[in-house]
């Protein structure tokens, strides 16, 4: 098959294209970077060189000639609807290029859209949204709250060939559309990846990446690292680091023993699953939700909620077991088992050719 793989979302299309092509198949992958991640592939989207309304006006006209060029595929898959840009865009019209160029196009539940901040945050006991508002956006209101931002990814959603949601908290704002596929796993170059067993070390090193600060709840494992610090000072290290592009991220991983994640979610993501896949202990989101909805059992990965106390507790607790390698070997099985892209990308395969 001849694959495009259109936006990206933490290494999710990179990882991907990496199985489908093991898989014997075509693919492009095209991205902007994913912001300070600086994730691309070998096609490069058009970004604004400012953000002046000069600039974002070249900048979308540019863009909508991208989207016409794209001919002959017999999948375009969407990271998000926001790929198709809502605001003064001919969104209607590109997705109808799509449609009319290629045999089909799917799109992926993944990241904030309109579907997941009006219907999926009704079902959530929590979330990230009010710290996403506060911390991140600095704002009120988000984008994705308005009527038109719900008409937008309604017509997105409505006229792909199909929908496959990657995790529990995307899944439900779609699961009411005819067109909503299986949840699948995210995936990961495993092969790529060499397991570096944790070591005995006088003290446990604990360390959090910052990416989105209140999307990830950064908040609350703030007030819990100096509760462990100034309680548990000798036997941890807490340490927290600012954003950084995904290569110096998975260096830092390496001389690390516990990771702590995304805790204003139900499920882990990509940071989390990068981190397992090392043979770390990752504590993040992994409710009893999010491994119904991926179809797996048990999960190593320690499931934390935003609450300073939960995440202090579950850090003690690892403590008192004194089993962080073996619970290491534990996470990078279920990677191995769970996330492979080669394993994940028979998954999309199957999907795309039920359409």
């Amino acid at each position: 098959m001849k694959i495009l793989l259109l936006g990206e979302y933490s290494g999710l299309h990179k990882n991907l294209q990496t199985g489908l092509v093991r898989a014997g198949h075509s693919v492009d992958l095209a991205s902007d970077g994913d912001g300070f991640k600086g994730i691309f592939g070998n096609i490069p989207l058009p970004k604004p060189k400012s953000r002046s309304i000069w600039d974002r006006q070249i900048y979308r006209m540019k863009y909508y000639e991208f989207i016409q060029s794209i001919k002959g595929y017999d999948v375009v898959q969407l990271i998000n609807v926001d790929v198709l840009i809502r605001k003064k865009f001919p969104y209607k019209k590109a997705l109808k290029s799509l449609k009319e160029n290629n045999k089909k196009v799917f799109l992926l539940a993944a990241g904030s859209d309109a579907f997941y901040w009006q219907k999926s945050r009704q079902k959530l006991r929590y979330g990230p949204f009010d710290d996403e508002l506060k911390y991140d956006a600095k704002k009120k209101r988000n984008s994705h709250q308005t009527k038109n931002a719900y008409k937008f990814n309604e017509y997105i959603a409505q006229n792909v060939d199909g929908i496959i949601p990657i995790m529990y908290e995307y899944a439900i704002g779609y699961q009411d559309l005819p067109n909503i596929r299986p949840t699948i796993p995210l995936p990961i170059d495993i092969e790529s990846i060499k397991h570096l067993p944790i070591s005995a070390k006088p003290k446990i090193s604990v360390w959090h990446g910052v990416t989105r600060y209140g999307f990830k709840g950064t908040r609350h494992i703030e007030k819990a690292f100096r509760l462990i610090n100034q309680n548990h000072g000798k036997n941890f290290n807490c340490k927290i680091h600012t954003s950084m592009p995904l290569q110096e991220y998975l260096r830092n991983l390496k001389s690390q023993d516990i990771i702590v994640d995304q805790v204003n979610s139900y499920s882990y993501g990509m940071n989390a699953i990068y981190a397992a896949a090392f043979g770390r202990v990752v504590l993040s989101g992994a409710e009893p939700e999010c491994l119904r909805e991926l179809g797996v059992k048990s999960c190593p990965i320690v499931n934390v909620i935003p609450n300073a106390i939960d995440i202090q507790e579950a850090l003690i607790k690892l403590e008192q077991k004194n089993k962080l390698q073996e619970i290491g070997y534990a996470s990078r099985r279920y990677i191995e088992e769970t996330h492979c892209c080669k394993k994940v990308a028979r998954k999309y395969l199957d999907e795309w050719c039920r359409a």
